[in-house]
């Protein structure tokens, strides 16, 4: 669980992801709230090494840096089970146990994610769907779901025919009586949306 690691990872009580909510893929993180949050887990990784360090007989060897520690920590096993957090579940807990979430951030009223395909079995991906909604900024098809590069580039081109750069419907260069004879198209005009 994405927020349990988080919260094992940063030394907070299991506790403080009980309302915590925040996104995947795609986020916008502030700057500095990520810098308060890696000096957070810089704080966390040297305290336990540390204590490792006191406990193991013998001066165990501990990688070179808190870096190396922190995350060759992921998917470790703790008695909850893998350690595993996401950079979006700490940054979260991070910025909350400092009280700055929300100074940095608003969340929307409503997802901006919508027709997500996360696994296989999510597949084939709906982009007619994602494409129609409105309030959906964005969607995706994870990597590891096993789509076809090449069938997601198709359905977003299908989508986006007859579309410029900007979402409205494109102006189109017809066919000049004197060239489509000869197969061809009249030239572009000026203000034409040439290439997109």
């Amino acid at each position: 669980h994405w927020w349990t690691g988080a919260a094992t990872l940063l030394g907070l009580p299991p506790a403080a992801f009980a309302d915590a909510r925040f996104g995947v893929t795609p986020a916008v993180l502030s700057t500095p709230g990520a810098m308060v949050v890696l000096d957070a887990i810089r704080r966390s990784v040297l305290r336990e090494a540390s204590t490792a360090d006191d406990e193991a007989s013998g001066g165990a060897q501990l990688p070179a840096s808190w870096e190396d520690t922190w995350l060759r920590g992921w998917g470790r096993a703790t008695p909850s089970g893998p350690l595993w957090w996401s950079e979006y579940t700490t940054y979260r807990l991070g910025l909350d146990a400092h009280r700055l979430f929300d100074e940095l951030h608003a969340l929307p009223a409503a997802p901006l994610l919508c027709h997500a395909v996360w696994f296989a079995h999510q597949l084939p991906w709906n982009a007619s769907a994602a494409f129609a909604t409105p309030g959906c900024v964005f969607s995706l098809v994870q990597s590891t779901a096993g789509a076809s590069v090449a069938v997601v580039a198709a359905q977003v081109a299908e989508q986006l025919d007859g579309l410029d750069a900007h979402g409205r419907a494109a102006r189109r260069a017809t066919p000049s009586s004197s060239s489509s004879a000869q197969g061809g198209v009249s030239p572009p005009q000026r203000g034409d949306d040439v290439g997109r």
